[in-house]
């Protein structure tokens, strides 16, 4: 059970900071428990970075324009790439 979590929590990771997941030992029929708690933080983190994109990089000496910029062309070369692998 443990494991099938795992798997769930790899596939949706993005969700997967919302919650607190823990299989715990019980007296019930199943001998575990299920505990399921919600991350009040990813929430509010959610909610003020709705239909924005965030960008995060070590580069402090270029200003937010370049750095678009630079991350566009990247995205662009990877592309072309693909494309030409294909």
């Amino acid at each position: 059970m443990n494991r099938q979590i795992v798997r769930i929590l790899q596939q949706n990771h993005r969700a997967a900071a919302r919650f607190a997941i823990a299989l715990k030992a019980d007296d019930c029929p199943a001998c575990f428990r299920l505990d399921v708690a919600c991350n009040a933080a990813f929430d509010d983190w959610t909610a003020l970075s709705e239909g924005a994109y965030l960008l995060r990089s070590n580069i402090s000496d270029c200003s937010d324009q370049q750095l678009w910029k630079v991350y566009i062309q990247l995205t662009q070369a990877e592309a072309a790439l693909r494309i030409h692998k294909d």
